[in-house]
């Protein structure tokens, strides 16, 4: 899960929130100008999805969201999936974790987790 949380620091905390509550900065600007805010990982329209339909979200983008497939690997997005199926105190203390590490290290541990695959 760890490499999940490293991916979705650097790629979606901004929008969907440190914890994935939905409230992250540029989250809150898009409501502000549009009225839409991402979801948490927990409501219900994500909890609705299938892990492939998730996938395909991450992949080819849903509504105000880029598509990250050609930014992510498969595996970088499979990791994302583990993460959003974590339970809620799980992918929690991940992501606090994460959080907790300076950005360059984040960036170095990023890079190990990857040369694995």
């Amino acid at each position: 899960m760890k490499l999940g949380a490293l991916v979705y620091k650097q790629n979606c905390a901004s929008c969907h929130g440190d914890l994935a509550d939905g409230r992250g900065p540029v989250g809150d600007i898009l409501n502000q100008y549009t009225g839409v805010q991402p979801p948490g990982f927990d409501s219900s329209r994500i909890l609705g999805l299938t892990a492939g339909e998730k996938f395909a979200s991450i992949a080819i983008g849903y509504g105000r969201m880029p598509a990250f497939q050609g930014l992510l690997s498969e595996t970088d997005r499979w990791a994302l999936i583990s993460l959003i199926e974590a339970t809620a105190s799980e992918r929690n203390a991940e992501l606090s974790a994460i959080t907790a590490i300076p950005e360059q290290t984040r960036t170095l541990e990023l890079l190990r987790l990857r040369s694995k695959f």
